[in-house]
């Protein structure tokens, strides 16, 4: 039970951050981008890295990435697989399917929780010209067990470069 209360405060904590970047950056969304992974990574508590496979789908068509998420702070997780959804908002770069705008790196915050099934957020800013912010859509979701919050960046680069 209270692993249950530590997961809801982590989540509304993510959220209300994402809500205030999202609001201050006002930018227009252009897509969606969805990041698995494959579980593992490498842990060692005060950082983890993660490799990702991500698509990021628009109206005009899709492309696919490949990437790192990194985490510095508190990992305490054992995950086995995850997703991660983003609203892709233009803040200051046109982002077009195609030209791969997504390749870059983003810095932000994540948060994440669970015992058996994890839920949780990231919100990040980056890419080209730091122009391009990803807010969370809705709780990331995945199995797992433990406790992970703290900076986070993640590396994108178009799958097969």
């Amino acid at each position: 039970m209270q692993m249950r209360k530590i997961e809801m405060t982590l989540a509304a904590t993510v959220l209300l951050a994402a809500a205030s970047v999202a609001q201050a950056d006002s930018g227009a969304q252009v897509g969606v981008l969805t990041c698995s992974t494959a579980g593992g990574g490498s842990n060692w508590v005060l950082y983890s890295e993660t490799d990702v496979t991500c698509r990021f789908e628009t109206p005009d068509g899709q492309e696919s990435y490949t990437g790192t998420l990194h985490l510095a702070g508190l990992d305490m997780t054992f995950d086995s697989d995850r997703q991660l959804n983003f609203a892709v908002l233009e803040v200051g770069t046109q982002v077009a399917v195609g030209d791969h705008a997504l390749a870059g790196d983003y810095a932000g915050a994540e948060a994440t929780a669970g015992i058996g099934v994890e839920g949780g957020a990231a919100v990040l800013m980056g890419g080209s010209d730091d122009g391009i912010a990803l807010q969370p859509l809705g709780i990331s979701s995945g199995t797992g067990t433990g406790l992970k919050i703290g900076g986070s960046w993640l590396e994108l680069a178009p799958a097969g470069a």
